[in-house]
């Protein structure tokens, strides 16, 4: 089964553009900035030992003045680097930008220039500097220079706005995780608080019962608190939690309430959100008293078909008129709702309908569950 687009896991370029943007050299890795340079003036390395042979038909010179002179280019450029960091160029040709590119790398390619002018001299090798040929080379030193200028800037800013990107995903990662946290934690209260006043309606008139329901909520909390930071939780638990849950209904009304679970036991270790058939159970028991006579029918069936997961609760009744009406029937299933849509993005199914005298609460899932 296939994750929707937002569980996909994704890769922070954090690190990455704090070594691009001047960070020191870290002990097991080395910096994005020195890759790209050593690459792109290693290719540029070739090139010009290439051209200097074909050139000055002499390759042993050819290669001393390679060696030579494109380190001091590498240099020149990490000092355009420099240069663009003190003066806090963004991205964008403006007028700003583009007057310093062009100024520094005019300076860049004179030094270039000068260098290569003076080896010449100093190695008698050449030929007496005429202005066409020092005007071509200072023009050929300015297109590499301003052409690194551009390549940099552009990856400077492409690493920045994957920088906002990533802390804009975490930021809503950490939102929807909190809100996550907070649906998950108002289930508990509202079940309770139902549990507690069906107890109180037992404890006179029979105590026994109102003891049993008593402890079968205890276990039940205890689960919740052993599991109170969980978000995900394999749907067995799921299960014994719903069970615990009837119990103590089933210790309420007797004999007038009867309980089927029908489960596909491969199903079983598949990851769903925490408390998830909670509510549909909830709502089931509440709705089922209130619109039937006993012996009240409730029953739970899960199962997968076409990798997805089918999860029906049904219960004998009738839908209430509000629940005609409106979408939502209450907390809990707005809370399940607004949790299987942060879960299970544009990948879910709930529906609530009425058939032959049953109603059925139906929630489909396809894939696994955003941890977010």
């Amino acid at each position: 089964m296939n994750r929707g687009s937002l569980c996909g896991f994704r890769t922070s370029n954090l690190g990455y553009f704090s070594l691009l943007s001047g960070s020191r050299i870290s002990a097991y890795r080395i910096p994005v900035f020195w890759k790209l340079q050593m690459t792109g003036w290693g290719l540029f390395m070739l090139f010009g030992f290439f051209a200097r042979s074909v050139y000055r038909h002499d390759i042993a010179k050819s290669l001393v003045l390679t060696l030579l002179m494109e380190p001091i280019g590498l240099g020149l450029s990490c000092g355009l680097r420099w240069v663009y960091g003190r003066a806090r160029l963004r991205s964008g040709f403006t007028v700003r930008n583009m007057f310093v590119i062009s100024a520094s790398s005019s300076l860049m390619a004179v030094v270039e220039v000068v260098c290569n002018v003076a080896w010449d001299w100093w190695s008698g090798w050449a030929f007496a500097p005429r202005a066409p040929m020092l005007a071509l080379r200072f023009v050929f030193y300015l297109m590499v220079f301003m052409g690194w200028s551009v390549v940099y800037l552009w990856l400077k800013a492409e690493f920045r706005s994957r920088t906002e990107r990533e802390q804009f995903l975490e930021a809503e990662q950490a939102a929807q995780r909190a809100e996550l946290q907070m649906l998950r934690l108002q289930l508990n209260p509202h079940f309770m608080f139902n549990s507690l006043n069906n107890i109180a309606t037992e404890i006179l008139q029979r105590p026994q019962v109102a003891f049993e329901m008593t402890c079968r909520l205890a276990g039940y909390l205890r689960y919740s608190l052993d599991h109170r930071d969980e978000l995900i939780v394999p749907l067995s638990r799921e299960l014994d939690a719903v069970v615990t849950y009837l119990a103590i209904e089933e210790e309420r009304f007797g004999g007038n309430l009867q309980v089927s679970i029908d489960t596909d036991p491969q199903v079983k270790e598949l990851k769903v959100p925490c408390f998830l058939l909670q509510p549909l159970v909830e709502n089931a028991v509440k709705h089922g008293l209130s619109s039937g006579a006993p012996p009240w029918m409730l029953g739970i069936k899960v199962w997968q078909e076409n990798e997805r997961l089918w999860i029906q609760v049904h219960n004998s009744g009738a839908l209430m008129p509000d629940n005609r009406r409106r979408t939502d029937t209450g907390t809990g299933l707005a809370n399940l709702r607004r949790r299987l849509e942060l879960h299970f993005p544009a990948r879910h199914r709930f529906s609530l309908r009425e058939q032959e005298g049953r109603v059925y609460s139906e929630i489909v899932l396809e894939g696994l569950p955003c941890t977010v």
